[in-house]
């Protein structure tokens, strides 16, 4: 691969928690008696962690850890809520600074469900 730094895609805040909002929208789910919605969150923390890996290597790393620990424990559901807080901390301390293209559109139906599941839990 070269020694080139650059960040596979645009990075973004937003898209960060989005995608672990929805990863503990489907770990809800898989709790519910829906197995197969783990991995459907596996797909998103690996989203979330290649959203973040340039502005949060530190949260990307820990998004990285609990996929591998999911992948390697299928049993293992892990609880985001505190890296959902620390990411939604980190967004009102420092502000929104890499908006992408997909944050200036309307949210899907099932985003905005995923993000309301999300921040009930935070209550």
């Amino acid at each position: 691969m070269g020694e080139d730094t650059a960040t596979p895609r645009p990075q973004c805040e937003f898209c960060t928690r989005k995608h672990v909002s929805k990863a503990m929208a489907q770990l809800q789910e898989a709790l519910m008696g829906y197995p197969h919605h783990q991995d459907l969150a596996i797909g998103e923390i690996a989203e979330a962690e290649c959203e973040c890996v340039g502005i949060w290597p530190d949260i990307a790393n820990i998004l990285r850890k609990t996929r591998k620990k999911m992948d390697a424990d299928l049993g293992y559901i892990p609880n985001l809520l505190p890296l959902m807080l620390e990411i939604r901390r980190r967004i009102e301390a420092f502000g929104h600074h890499t908006r992408c293209a997909s944050c200036s559109v309307e949210l899907s139906k099932e985003d905005r469900i995923a993000m309301r599941i999300a921040l009930s839990m935070m209550d």
